[in-house]
């Protein structure tokens, strides 16, 4: 859709006419000297030219035309583009357990029985799309952890990378502290802003090197805020402590989710958490059309001018 920055600009659509009817001729001699093009414009109000007008449609249509398509330019016509989205300083992680206990067949999703990795692959790819402005990372761990998707502003772009993923793709143990040392790690040198890590796992730890806790205690030195969600049917007891014990000591939080819905809803939480600044006013790509009207009238005043000359 075409819109206008000077609108305004159609009120002096009317201005020859009423120079026409209000405005002394010029006498049809006149004395000064000027420009050819400038010349036939004055010469068209002379007492002489008025009346040759009333003879020529076509240089009146011309010229009609041509003051049209100046007026058009004037009024600056546009069209929109894609939204521009205004980065809004945060860093968001996902972290994803790729473990074997991870493809364990516990939750329904769309009436069918399937592994638990399915389901989060469908709804937290949406959530990672929905975060306009975020800069978004996806890391996959296992007994190691891998940067899957480094930091990006097409968080569209890392939502489709979930779909590539495969179970044990980083071995088939869990270990908490690399999938934290490793966000912290990609973090370290980025500018200063918010930083969020959402880690999604069953809860199972086999503790390596570093434990979970050690690294959300490296987490919180760095401004890293961590949400985690142990996503389980039955999540048991040793799992849930040490995934609450690393949300609490970075200042996030904790989310049990039983069921896809469960995922949902805790997703739209952690969303409303972390809420993504709205503009007041939207950005746009912007392409101006003035040249078109331009040249028009340029090629309606040679036009003029031609027909002018065959008079």
């Amino acid at each position: 859709m075409i819109e206008l920055v000077r609108p305004w600009a159609f009120l002096l659509l009317p201005l020859p006419l009423l120079a026409w009817y209000l405005l002394r001729p010029l006498p049809a001699r006149a004395a000064v000297r000027v420009p050819g093009g400038i010349r036939d414009l004055l010469f068209g109000m002379t007492v002489q030219r008025r009346h040759e007008a009333h003879h020529s449609r076509v240089a009146l249509l011309l010229r009609g035309l041509g003051w049209f398509a100046l007026i058009v330019a004037l009024a600056g016509p546009y069209t929109r583009g894609p939204e521009l989205s205004k980065p809004s300083g945060r860093d968001l992680i996902v972290a994803l357990d790729l473990s074997s206990s991870m493809d364990e067949s516990d939750m329904t999703l769309d009436g069918q029985e399937v592994a638990r990795y399915q389901v989060v692959r469908r709804f937290i790819g949406d959530f990672l799309a929905a975060r306009r402005g975020d800069r978004a990372a996806l890391i996959a761990f296992g007994h190691e952890a891998y940067l899957i998707a480094p930091l990006t502003f097409d968080t569209r772009a890392v939502a489709r990378t979930l779909d590539e993923l495969v179970i044990g793709l980083s071995g088939h143990r869990t270990d908490l502290g690399r999938a934290v040392g490793l966000a912290v790690r990609s973090l370290r040198d980025e500018p200063s802003g918010s930083r969020v890590l959402v880690i999604l796992s069953d809860g199972e730890d086999n503790t390596g090197e570093l434990t979970g806790l050690d690294a959300a205690r490296m987490a919180a030195m760095n401004d890293l805020k961590i949400y985690t969600i142990g996503f389980s049917a039955e999540l048991n007891s040793d799992g849930e402590s040490i995934l609450s014990q690393i949300a609490e000591t970075t200042g996030g939080a904790f989310y049990h989710a039983a069921s896809a819905e469960e995922l949902v809803r805790i997703a739209q939480m952690i969303s409303g958490s972390e809420q993504i600044t709205a503009d007041a006013e939207a950005a746009f790509v912007v392409e101006d059309w003035t040249p078109v009207p331009l040249i028009l009238a340029v090629l309606l005043l040679a036009g003029i001018a031609v027909h002018n000359s065959r008079e």
